[in-house]
Formats: C-alpha cells, structure tokens, sequence
C-alpha cells in the first residue's frame, strides 16, 4: 500500500511539473517581460503558419501547429499538416547511411566510387590525393561543389538526380580540395550518397527511410515521395513569400536527399527522442546505441567548431551540447535541435519568407530556452590569463570561421576591458563578447560556438585563436591575428 502512494505521489508530481512547463512555454516570452501567444507571433512576424514541439525528458511535453497551410485560402495548419524541411533532409540520409553500415551493407570509409553504378564523377576529380567516402560527402569535407538546389514545382521540367549533378547551372559537379582536408557545405554531395545508397540497396531513398526510419517510429506525416507520387501528402502547408502570397503551386519539389524531406515538428521529435534514447542506453526501435553515437561525433572542427555525419554540431544555445540541423528552402524551412544528454529539444518549421521563419524561429528558442531554466552557465576559472598571454591576443584579427564571431567573415577586434578580454566584429553589430576564462591558454565565449577557443603560434610565427573539441583531437584555424602588437 504504501509503495502504491509513493507511486501515486511521484506520478502527480511528475503531472504537475510538466502542466508548469507546458504552461510556461504556451506564449513565446521576450526579455523585457512581453508576451505573445503563438498566433500574435505569426501575424506579428507576418509568418503564415507554424509547427512546434518541445521535448524534455525524452518526452513531448508541449506543442503547437497554426496559422494558415495556405493565406490565399486561408487552409489551417493542424498536427498532421507536413512542412518541406529542406536541408533537415541531409541528416535523415546520413542516419539510413549509419544505419546501413551497420548492418554490414556498406563501409562509410570505402571509396565510394565502389558503390557507384548508376552514375559516375569525372576522372579528374577522382585524383584529388585521397579517394573520396561517404564519411566526406556526409560531413561536407569531399570538396564537392552544388552547394544546394533550386526548387522546382510541377509543370517544370524535373531533372533526375544524375541530371543534377551533370548539369545544376550548365555545371556538373566537382571536386575542389583533397577530400578530409577541409570543410564545404555541399548539397551535391547528399546527392552522390543519395545515388550510392540507392545502388546498394536496389531501392529508392523515399523507399529506404520509409522502411527503415518513418514507418517503425510512425513519422506518419514524413516522406521524401514528392509532388505528384502517389504517396506525397494531401496536407501540406505550402511556401509563401514575404507577402504571405503562395509560391508558384507552392509545393516545391526537390532533389530528394539534399531537401526533399516533407515531415513536421512532432515527427522530427521522434526521430531524435529515438537517437537521444539510444546514446542513453535505454532500448529503441531502430537506431542501436552504436549509431547513435557514430552520427554525434564530431568529424570536423573546420566550422565553427563541429560538423559531424550529417548533423550540425555547432550550436552552442544555452551552452548546452546538441546535434541540430537548420533547413532554409524558398518560402519554406525549419530548425531541429536536441541535446546529446537528458532529452531536451526544440523542433520547429514554419512557411514563410527567410526572416519571417528566422525571426520566429529565433524567438521561439530563446523563449523555451528561457522558461525552461535550461541554459548552463559557463564556469570560470579562478586563475586569470597571464599578461603575455593577453598581450598577444589583444589585436585584429581575420574571421576565418563563417557564421560566427562577425558577419559574412569580416574582421574582429579583442580588447581588454576592466581586466577581461572581450569580442568586437568589424560593424559593431553586436555588444562585446567576454572571452570567459577556463584555464590557461582556453576560452569559452557564452552561447556563441560548441567548443573552446585555444591559442596558436605555428612555425612562421603567424597568430591563430583555434576552436578545439574536448573530447576529440580536432583543432581548427577560427581567426587569424591582423597585427602583432
């Protein structure tokens, strides 16, 4: 009796904490203590319609599906309604591509020519010093060009996928670098591993992650069938320009493994609640705790701090550790993100124009973020830098990392200010950024990348603040010092 009410007991307070946090993340919460309820958010950021799910605990804890599938007709988003994902295609065919090695099908680290039957690549671009893997064209290191697709819609001539690669703008694609040698985003090479995969498997890629992904963890509002296949969806929310005016037949149709994924918020939270479970160690469907861990880590540093099979490992919000992936298609897209430990998640797609999902979207995050006390600050050190040390990086510096630290790869200034080293981009577009000590040469800098900032003076004498991963022996070049005083 008594192990029953401690059960009961437990059972409501688990009830009542989560109606706390559904409560608390039912209106997106601003920093000077503004509210909007998720309808507001739409028509204030002229965003047609949306589909949110935030889990925590390896569970769904709340979401929301609104707004309008179609302005013109007004059509309503509702829980089934599937959104085009676009690049949050890539990491669902890099985890069939773990999944199928590990079953023995292929090697991630086989020259993939070897796999290849139905399309072949150029003969100049298999000399590059190092045959190329589908570990290269699934981290974005095998130099491969195309670095994404323009939509199509029906009524327009639909290339095949070897058609793509042959021809996207009069160009077939192409090797630029020695593949592992450095970082280039690459829809092109989805493509390759998409006609690889196939040519293993005799099936098709929507075939493929319907049997072995969709279907088992019932996504039943997920396919990469497109518009005009018998088994696209009748309910999708369709792309809008920044007029809230429907694209073309707003249905885009894309190559199918760089951005042709129709799916939403809930089903995509359960693609990585079955992930998060497996690096867990708890028992899932489909995705071994050995997969699990191989599409994680992290294979490059080369930008921003860490890429691994197919997932962004980058982000650094509320300087928690996770695997994410933003899709950014016209009029259409969305950001998935879920933490390596304790189950956390934010997924979202909206369809509308860029800044209209931008703005949301970031809105959103920084809102759950927020209201869930989920942010860890980053602890300093007692010790404080030498002052040789802040003497040599003190100075301007050439932003090699995109995306961070400035805009568009423009310049960065560090100075000393009250005795701590702080950030400046070249326009001053955001307010200085603490270089938070965390002993010796090492700096973290809050919610900005995933990794820490170390210090490098290489043979010619040349000055380089790094970004380095812990766990892993990977160093990168993130900015290179302009000045030697």
């Amino acid at each position: 009796m008594t192990i029953k009410i401690i059960c009961m007991t437990l059972l409501c307070l688990s009830f009542t904490w989560y109606s706390h946090a559904n409560e608390a993340i039912s209106k997106v919460h601003f920093k000077g203590g503004e509210s909007k309820t998720y309808e507001q958010l739409l028509t204030d950021n002229e965003l047609a319609g949306i589909s949110v799910a935030v889990v925590d605990d390896y569970e769904v804890i709340f979401s929301f599906a609104g707004g309008k599938k179609d302005f013109t007709t007004k059509s309503d988003v509702d829980n089934n309604t599937s959104f085009n994902a676009a690049s949050i295609s890539k990491p669902v065919v890099a985890t069939l591509a773990v999944m199928l090695a590990e079953q023995g099908e292929l090697d991630l680290d086989a020259p993939v020519i070897s796999y290849l039957k139905s399309w072949k690549m150029s003969e100049s671009d298999l000399d590059k010093g190092k045959a190329i893997t589908l570990r290269h064209l699934l981290t974005h290191t095998a130099g491969t060009s195309h670095s994404g697709y323009g939509s199509k819609y029906l009524g327009d001539i639909i290339p095949t996928t070897a058609e793509t690669l042959d021809t996207y703008k009069n160009e077939k694609i192409t090797i630029s670098f020695e593949p592992g040698s450095n970082w280039k985003y690459s829809g092109g090479g989805f493509l390759i591993s998409q006609i690889a995969l196939e040519d293993i498997t005799g099936k098709s890629i929507a075939k493929l992650a319907e049997a072995m992904l969709f279907t088992p963890l019932g996504m039943e509002s997920t396919v990469f069938y497109q518009h005009g296949q018998s088994k696209f969806p009748s309910n999708v929310a369709k792309a809008h320009n920044d007029k809230r005016e429907v694209i073309s037949t707003g249905i885009p149709i894309c190559p199918e493994a760089a951005c042709g994924l129709w799916t939403n918020a809930m089903d995509m939270a359960k693609l990585s609640i079955e992930i998060q479970k497996a690096l867990s160690g708890v028992s899932t469907k489909v995705i071994s705790r050995v997969v699990a861990q191989e599409l994680i880590k992290i294979q490059t540093t080369k930008l921003s701090g860490g890429w691994s099979i197919g997932w962004m490992r980058n982000l650094a919000v509320g300087n928690l550790d996770w695997f994410s992936h933003s899709g950014y298609n016209n009029g259409t897209g969305g950001l998935i993100m879920a933490t390596v430990e304790n189950g956390r998640g934010i997924f979202i797609f909206g369809n509308g124009a860029y800044r209209a999902r931008l703005s949301t979207i970031d809105q959103i995050v920084s809102s759950v973020i927020d209201s869930m006390g989920w942010k860890k600050d980053i602890e300093a050190t007692v010790e404080t830098p030498s002052k040789g040390l802040v003497k040599s990086i003190v100075g301007n510096y050439e932003n090699l990392t995109p995306h961070h630290f400035s805009p568009f790869a423009k310049r960065v200034r560090i100075e000393e200010q009250d005795g701590i080293l702080v950030l400046l981009n070249s326009q001053n577009e955001i307010k200085p950024l603490p270089l938070i000590h965390i002993g010796k040469d090492k700096f973290r800098v809050d919610q900005l990348v995933n990794s820490q900032i170390g210090f490098l003076v290489d043979k010619s004498g040349a000055v380089y603040l790094t970004l380095e991963q812990t766990d892993t022996e990977l160093v990168s070049k993130a900015l290179r010092k302009l000045n030697r005083s």
